[in-house]
């Protein structure tokens, strides 16, 4: 499978890896789930919520369509993350300011 066309929510799901999946075109909420890795998948047309999920990085994944939600998040890097079209909230995250130096947020940053 290499798109989804709605929503997708991992919390009661098996899935650990997401292989060969490139596009998600509604909201993808990993919190929390036992996701550990995103495989190719390049963009999420809706919100993403990382809140508490397994994650230490985001793979592949280039763009975000609506809000990004790392409160209490495990991600640590954000590699190849190019645009959050929403808010990104960081809140009790290990992210901070200076990771999303080179990312165009459209909304606004939302710390402790």
């Amino acid at each position: 499978m290499k798109s989804i066309d709605g929503n997708v929510y991992f919390s009661r799901s098996i899935i650990t890896d997401l292989g060969n999946l490139k596009t998600i075109k509604g909201n993808a909420s990993f919190t929390p789930s036992i996701v550990k890795d995103l495989g190719n998948l390049e963009y999420i047309g809706g919100y993403a919520n990382f809140y508490d999920s397994q994650l230490k990085d985001l793979g592949n994944l280039q763009s975000i369509g609506g809000n990004a939600i790392f409160h209490f998040s495990r991600v640590l890097d954000l590699a190849n993350l190019e645009t959050i079209k929403g808010d990104a909230d960081i809140n009790g995250s290990v992210l901070k300011l200076k990771d999303f130096a080179n990312i165009k947020v459209s909304g606004i940053i939302k710390t402790d």
